[in-house]
């Protein structure tokens, strides 16, 4: 009877548990569904939306990661079935573009960091797209064409420019562009940079970019690194600087550094400099202790800072414009023995420190801070410089110039691809044409085949 009894129980316990059992499994099963995300659906886009074309050369090209991952951006003007037209801000129109080539565009919203809470700042970050600095910038794009204009001051005059493009003069004597790491920076922003004595195409070239002119025709070419007018539009006042023009200037740096100095400098390019930072070392063929510097930017959350390695020294200097902390200097210590490490190289009393400097008082300017620190760590100069936004505004425009004066010849290549050869052209003969304003060469089929025999004007020009 016993027996019977606790078989009945023991069932019943079976029984219960197995219910239970279910119903956490049908309640877990109800939350992985609240979870799940449709995949691989295609975006839903509708006529007059703004987006971004994915770019199908890229990875169809040798060196193309240098190149841009996604095109425009477009205006949506019909959409039929899987196929969108669409049209940029020039007029040029594409025809039946797959829709999952496209993404939506979203216009560029600057950071603040969360420690400036200055009103002066804010007025300033919101200042930067205002209606009165534009009509300012064309103003002073206009007075730039005009090959005839005396730029000279005389007596008390000048032209009113704005604070990071006014002319400076001394009294009948001419001045060339003040270098970024002058120490009279403060100097330059209060009377402005003078550009008498320098090509006047470079300077209506970055006028024309900070004015709204947004073509894919090239500007400059440093090394691999093709500088385009978006490139230059990134130097605008509130604009946030990318990677190519980041290691385009640093090249620059580390040439002249290297003309002029026996002990030579060694550039690791923002994309292997940001994977050391995460631990991704990569296969870079080169031994540390053949020089004494050895620079790169890490790009950290959309955050850029530099770091400089002494392999001799044993050590690495930190320097960030919003500030170093404890925990991030660990950090770079940390990264910076463990690539050493796998180089070869001593590490043992390895140290990380950094350098009294000044910090930046916006969200958009921590690439110009980190391509100045890189300029006085080159030069052996103190990293005290002008932080105000308007003096950083001179450096916007310093940098910019110096990146389209310092260009490679590129007479010789295609303004659209920055090849000596169409790689789309599918004929033995490469064909070209040329604008006839600007006189740029282009691969016909880079530009669409245009008619030989008919005048032709490049999207710049337009």
């Amino acid at each position: 009877m016993e027996s019977v009894i606790g078989e009945e129980t023991i069932s019943r316990a079976i029984k219960l548990r197995e219910n239970f059992d279910e119903m956490i499994k049908e309640k877990e099963q109800r939350k992985q569904e609240k979870k799940k995300i449709p995949q691989q659906q295609s975006p839903h886009f509708y006529v007059d939306d703004r987006v971004l074309r994915f770019n199908a050369r890229k990875p169809q090209r040798k060196g193309g990661k240098q190149e841009k991952s996604w095109l425009g951006p477009f205006t949506v003007t019909a959409i039929e079935g899987k196929s969108a037209d669409i049209i940029d801000d020039k007029g040029v129109e594409f025809k039946k573009i797959n829709i999952d080539l496209l993404k939506h565009y979203r216009e560029d919203v600057p950071h603040v960091p969360h420690r400036i809470h200055s009103s002066k700042v804010q007025t300033r970050l919101s200042a930067s797209s205002t209606v009165e600095e534009n009509t300012a910038l064309q103003g002073l794009s206009t007075s730039l064409i005009d090959a005839d204009q005396d730029l000279t001051v005389q007596g008390e005059s000048s032209t009113p420019l704005p604070a990071a493009d006014q002319d400076l003069t001394v009294q009948g004597e001419s001045s060339s562009p003040l270098p970024a790491a002058d120490e009279s920076t403060a100097q330059a922003v209060q009377s402005g940079v003078d550009i008498r004595n320098t090509s006047d195409r470079i300077h209506n070239s970055v006028q024309e970019a900070w004015s709204g002119k947004n073509c894919y025709v090239l500007l400059s070419k440093v090394g691999p690194y093709k500088i385009f007018y978006s490139d230059i539009e990134r130097f605008c006042p509130g604009k946030e600087l990318e990677s190519e023009v980041i290691n385009a200037y640093l090249t620059i740096l580390v040439k002249e550094h290297n003309k002029c100095c026996e002990e030579e400098a060694f550039l690791v390019d923002s994309f292997a400099m940001t994977a050391i930072w995460n631990s991704k070392f990569q296969r870079i063929k080169w031994d540390p202790s053949r020089y004494k510097i050895i620079l790169g930017v890490v790009n950290d959350h959309h955050h850029w800072f530099l770091v400089v390695i002494y392999p001799n020294e044993r050590k690495t200097i930190l320097l960030d414009s919003m500030g170093e902390s404890k925990l991030k200097l660990r950090h770079c210590l940390e990264r910076t023995r463990a690539f050493m490490r796998k180089k070869g190289m001593p590490v043992s009393r390895w140290r990380c420190e950094t350098l009294p400097h000044p910090l930046q008082q916006d969200g958009t300017s921590c690439g110009v801070f980190a391509l100045k620190f890189a300029e006085q760590v080159l030069a052996a100069k103190p990293m005290m410089f002008a932080a105000e936004c308007s003096s950083v505004d001179v450096l916007r425009w310093e940098m910019a110039t110096t990146l389209l004066r310092e260009s490679d010849d590129i007479s010789s290549l295609c303004h659209f691809c920055g090849e000596m050869e169409a790689h789309d052209d599918l004929t033995a003969e490469t064909l070209w044409i040329a604008c006839d304003r600007c006189g740029r060469w282009f691969h016909t089929t880079c530009v669409k085949n245009p008619p030989l025999d008919n005048d032709y004007v490049c999207t710049a020009c337009i």
